[in-house]
């Protein structure tokens, strides 16, 4: 049975995590999504606590109705597909970039992909608003993920068309669709060759530094802290590597079950595989029952997304894997009992922890909108950096945060202290640029020795780029060594060029200067 006040409580919290942006953060879409998410998550811990402690029967209370769920999710899908056909329309197509509200056409097609099994459950449904809205959604939604040109999306809804084809045992049907999002799967495999040959070359530094740590992994940030050090490594020593020009400067692997294993090792993806296995053996008890089928197969979609992307970075996929869990979990028509003092005691303690934990992340939200309002270059002075100093306390564990405050405290020559706040963020994060900001500030403080390992070791995490090459140039110039200089510019000059800028064109006419300079000697 539909209940509409339901429907429009599961609106608002998916519509919350889905469209809302927020200039009030440094990151204005991304960051305002996850906080409205933990909120959601702690005030419903609160009204699970209240129930324990009131001693209610959380089993029927809790138990989830799919139709109400899902009714959200095809009305979600509607919304945001309409607004990735508008930012088609709208683009000049020498650079199409259909992402709905996020940062990423990732987001876009992962929530898409991840939220129509919902939409084919009701597809059949026998309310007519419910059941043409469910179709229309369908074509929407696959419309908007071809227009993406995401390969995973468009592999996901190959998968789940055989999927509910097959179930209907509609054979000519379920041809027509395959060779239908093939052609353009193929297409974008052939086009997008570059991006295949960047993610070979991810995954391989990545096992890499899986190998240094295989059982425990390096902790929680571990990918984010070491990978791009391997990169140098791996570009070291194989200079001439085909991957040459396909190097970024990379934050994620680009497969969630890499980045688990970095992270926490075997054992951390053992217990994951652990818990899908149980998930699955308790829904092939209840495979024909169509709310767990959807349920699953929105599950099977993030496994798929999570070999090739990273779905879990969006609320969105959370909140929905949560919900599918429930949902296969809740067909066991179990009920259990505990004793009162038992649910008395874990209510008292989950309501005082999710108060508290409230607590710590309004203080988080302030933290942030106050770094937002500090964070522009222009707005530089000694009272920013005051308020820099104050917000150290609260966001030091914020790789980003550190960075922008030492580039503040460079931008203010204040080298000494951007120096010490760099190295903190160094231990949080290997990053191209953080490395390049390094190279700066230790050449302002005339550590040239220094500088120079900072930007060797820049250009061996991206070795497409000119500007470290330049900047070691430019040391040996003053400290004139000129056999140096020469090598230098010799090798900018005979350089290739992955994108073409006006900085390049000046670094490459910069050495050629230097050289024919050397030749009038």
């Amino acid at each position: 049975m539909i209940n509409w006040i339901n429907i429009f409580y599961w609106q608002i919290i998916v519509s919350l995590i889905v469209f809302v942006n927020s200039s009030l953060f440094v990151d204005i879409s991304n960051t305002p999504k996850w906080m409205l998410f933990t909120f959601f998550v702690l005030l419903y811990c609160i009204y699970i606590s209240i129930l324990l402690i009131l001693n209610r029967n959380l089993n029927r209370i809790l138990k989830f109705r799919i139709e109400n769920f899902s009714v959200a999710i095809i009305f979600t899908l509607i919304f945001l597909s309409l607004l990735g056909i508008q930012q088609f329309i709208s683009s000049d197509f020498s650079y199409i970039s259909v992402k709905g509200m996020y940062d990423n056409p990732v987001g876009l097609t992962s929530t898409i992909c991840i939220g129509l099994p919902y939409a084919f459950f009701n597809a059949t449904n026998n309310n007519k608003v419910i059941r043409y809205s469910s179709i229309l959604s369908i074509i929407l939604s696959s419309l908007v993920v071809v227009l993406s040109c995401s390969r995973v999306g468009i592999l996901s809804l190959i998968f789940l068309f055989i999927c509910y084809l097959l179930k209907l045992k509609k054979y000519k049907k379920l041809l027509i669709c395959v060779l239908f999002f093939l052609v353009p799967f193929i297409s974008l495999m052939i086009l997008k060759s570059d991006s295949i040959l960047g993610r070979f070359l991810i995954w391989r530094c990545t096992l890499s530094l899986i190998a240094d740590s295989p059982i425990f992994g390096h902790g929680i940030g571990g990918f984010e802290s070491k990978y791009m050090e391997y990169q140098a490594k791996y570009f070291q020593l194989h200079p001439d590597s085909k991957y040459v020009m396909v190097a970024d400067n990379t934050q994620v692997p680009f497969n969630e079950y890499l980045h688990i294993l970095s992270d926490f090792g075997v054992l951390g993806l053992m217990v994951i595989l652990f818990l899908i296995i149980l998930i699955f053996l308790q829904y092939m008890k209840y495979k024909h029952n169509t709310t767990t089928s959807s349920a699953m197969l929105s599950i099977a979609v993030v496994g798929i997304f999570a070999l090739f992307s990273y779905p879990t970075h969006y609320p969105f996929t959370i909140l929905v894997l949560c919900v599918s869990i429930a949902l296969i979990l809740s067909e066991t028509h179990k009920y259990f009992i505990f004793p009162r003092w038992l649910t008395l005691c874990v209510g008292v303690l989950l309501l005082i922890g999710s108060v508290l934990t409230i607590g710590y992340e309004v203080k988080k939200v302030y933290a942030e909108i106050k770094w937002k309002s500090i964070a522009v270059p222009q707005l530089y002075s000694d009272k920013t950096m005051n308020k820099y100093a104050d917000l150290y306390s609260s966001m030091k564990d914020n790789k980003y945060f550190l960075y922008n405050y030492a580039y503040a405290l460079f931008h203010e020559k204040e080298y000494a202290k951007a120096e010490l706040i760099a190295r903190k963020c160094r231990d949080l994060w290997a990053d191209y640029e953080l490395e390049m900001l390094l190279g700066t500030i230790s050449s302002k403080r005339y550590c040239y020795d220094e500088a120079i390992k900072y930007f060797t070791n820049a250009y061996y995490m991206c070795p497409s780029k000119f500007r470290p090459l330049y900047d070691i140039m430019k040391i040996y110039e003053k400290k004139e060594k000129f056999e140096y200089v020469k090598y230098y510019a010799e090798i900018i000059l005979n350089k290739i060029e992955k994108i073409s800028s006006p900085e390049v064109a000046r670094i490459k006419k910069y050495a050629q200067t230097i050289i024919e300079r050397m030749r009038m000697i």
